[in-house]
């Protein structure tokens, strides 16, 4: 049976509409915003492969560096993944606000820990709908060196890793952790996956490139 490309119901309310306001702006006059993705395109190569995705969502892409240097490998000749669709969706950013597809492999690097407390279930939640297979999350749990233009620290939530492991396994099932300066790096499964020929998550350092 083939997979619907997009979630069938829409999501509950993400984030609040001033905060919305306030990443919009943040990268409209920060070019330093939302590009730290792209140095975890290795990685995203590695479990593609692992995985056997066909297609990809960047969730809380920021500016699409991530998607951008997908696109360009995938016209290359000779690259391993030229008919992977890759999705983008980034709440801050006018055109990639309102995506709403589904993917084999989720991606969400230094996103968990910009999200207003309240609507911290509300994402995780949509994330997981959105989830077909598997998923790379990785969160930092110190603050940051950013702040939002009314002041705050970017970072709205900055708590333990085994507190994040406990709020991802609500969603998902965490298959490996790893915490290394600062930042939580996680594969998680989709717990509406039943595919057991998938290929089990193999434990490697998570923290390398």
């Amino acid at each position: 049976m083939d997979m619907p490309n997009t979630a069938p119901t829409a999501p509950a309310q993400t984030l609040s509409d001033d905060y919305r306001r306030q990443l919009i702006e943040k990268h409209a006059t920060d070019t330093r915003w939302g590009n730290t993705g792209i140095a975890h395109y290795a990685r995203l190569l590695r479990l593609i492969n692992h995985f056997n995705a066909k297609s990809v969502l960047d969730y809380g892409c920021g500016k699409g560096m991530v998607g951008k240097k997908f696109r360009e490998d995938q016209t290359t000749p000779g690259f391993n993944f030229p008919d992977v669709a890759f999705y983008e969706y980034d709440p801050g950013i006018p055109d990639k606000m309102d995506d709403q597809n589904l993917a084999d492999l989720l991606i969400s690097t230094d996103v968990m820990e910009h999200i207003e407390p309240e609507y911290l279930d509300s994402v995780l939640a949509d994330m997981a709908r959105r989830t077909l297979h598997a998923g790379f999350i990785l969160i930092s749990c110190v603050p940051a060196i950013h702040r939002l233009p009314d002041g705050r620290n970017a970072h709205l939530i900055i708590e333990h890793p085994n507190w994040w492991i406990e709020q991802l396994n609500k969603y998902f099932n965490v298959a490996q952790a790893e915490y290394h300066n600062g930042e939580l790096y996680t594969v998680v499964m989709s717990k509406k996956d039943e595919d057991n020929s998938r290929p089990p998550v193999r434990q490697e350092k998570l923290a390398k490139p």
